[in-house]
């Protein structure tokens, strides 16, 4: 299995925005061609912002599909984006879940995003985790319930009605000894949803 990565190089670009644009340009060739296998994440994913890079987990067959898209191919050109394709051990890996959890949107998210952040925070000024992405959300909550982890929202424009869909994405880490049940799969976005897809990625540094 493969990542294909992508970093913004450009300093002036707002890397949300890319990111969107990114996720609906990749969009077509992860629905048409990737049979729910194709994992989306996010390398530099923080609190604060979901950082200036891409990635895309499968098959590298679909994952050149998406590198001859002419979008891409222009963006490479522009010197705008960079680009590697890296080999991956998934069983050597850290893993995580990056769950689109569209339930956010109608549950306050501003609130949310606070709430959490407060809560990392302490968490960090009590040792109890030394970084935002090693927070987890309460053992206790449902799979299909708004979980207590901070989110990034993205806006990429659907392919089928030409508005902005907005999408509330989650990481949720995952234990070395945890285990998923079943046959793991990503929605067309190449993100793990509250009740019909679910997989992991191995996450990856940036290498440029």
């Amino acid at each position: 299995m493969n990542h294909l990565l992508f970093k913004i190089i450009t300093e002036d670009a707002d890397p949300q925005f890319l990111l969107s644009y990114i996720l609906q340009e990749s969009h077509p060739v992860i629905a048409h061609y990737g049979n729910n296998q194709i994992g989306t994440l996010f390398p530099e994913w923080n609190v604060d912002d979901p950082g200036r890079s891409i990635a895309f987990y499968g098959d590298s067959t679909v994952l050149n599909k998406i590198m001859e898209r002419e979008y891409f191919r222009d963006m490479l050109d522009g010197e705008i984006l960079e680009s590697k394709l890296l080999e991956v051990d998934p069983e050597n890996a850290q893993k995580a879940i990056f769950l689109r959890n569209q339930r956010i949107t109608s549950n306050s998210p501003k609130g949310q995003q606070r709430k959490v952040k407060r809560i990392i925070r302490r968490q960090i000024d009590r040792g109890e985790i030394s970084s935002p992405a090693e927070y987890k959300p309460r053992s206790d909550q449902h799979q299909t319930e708004v979980q207590d982890i901070f989110f990034h929202l993205f806006f990429p424009d659907s392919m089928s009605t030409g508005q902005n869909m907005p999408l509330c994405i989650q990481m949720v880490p995952v234990d070395e000894s945890e285990e998923l049940e079943g046959l793991q799969t990503f929605d067309h976005y190449g993100f793990s949803t509250l009740q019909e897809h679910r997989a992991s990625v191995p996450l990856i540094t940036p290498i440029f």
